[in-house]
């Protein structure tokens, strides 16, 4: 009987199920507490990222267009002259003519001919410097850092947060399950042991009757 009163301890195990899985919902809660304030980065993040990836996208599409994809080659290159650094590149061009007419007069040169060769060469070499210095504007926009690569791995932690916070309530759930089973097995155990003693103190009793 000594070990069968022992199995009423195990009933104090019944107490902790509860607590498994009170444990186990207060992780998952502080897990999707943790994955909420992830995905408001992830947020903060992606409102950030528009910009960049406008800038991108559109310098990309001007860039393409030059070339005769996706868009419209004359209208591209309309487009890029109304840019600020070919603008301000080509308002030097009055002074710079300016200044080799003034050289041609100090020098004889219109004389010679050779003023509106100079002029000419001057414009197209300096159009050419307009066109070069935009187009590699655009080339750096098209570079323009984004916050594409932290959007994404953010998006992974929120996940495997959440992954997280399911597995630990459900390890509490299950924790409880085996704690409550190993009691009922228990139980059935203490029953059948009682059952036991019972018939055995019977037919112990009864053959001490007969024997007197």
């Amino acid at each position: 009987m000594g070990s069968t009163l022992g199995k009423f301890t195990d009933w104090t195990g019944i107490t902790n199920i509860e607590g498994e899985k009170k444990a186990g919902e207060e992780s998952r809660r502080i897990g999707e507490e943790q994955a909420g304030k992830q995905q408001q980065a992830v947020d903060y993040l992606s409102a950030q990222n528009e910009l960049p990836n406008q800038l991108r996208q559109g310098a990309m599409q001007q860039y393409g267009g030059l070339y005769g994809i996706g868009g419209n080659q004359a209208d591209s290159l309309a487009q890029l002259k109304q840019s600020p650094i070919y603008q301000g590149i080509m308002g030097t061009q009055q002074a710079g003519e300016e200044s080799i007419l003034r050289n041609q007069a100090m020098t004889g040169g219109f004389r010679s001919g050779d003023t509106q060769a100079n002029l000419g060469k001057y414009g197209a070499q300096l159009e050419n410097q307009a066109l070069m210095q935009t187009m590699g504007g655009l080339q750096g926009l098209m570079q323009t850092p984004t916050y594409d690569r932290d959007i994404y791995s953010g998006m992974g932690g929120v996940a495997n947060t959440q992954a997280q916070a399911q597995l630990a309530e459900q390890a509490g759930l299950l924790s409880g399950a085996n704690q409550l089973r190993n009691f009922a097995q228990n139980e059935r155990q203490y029953g059948h042991e009682v059952g036991m003693s019972f018939l055995g103190g019977g037919s112990g009793g009864g053959g001490g009757g007969m024997g007197m």
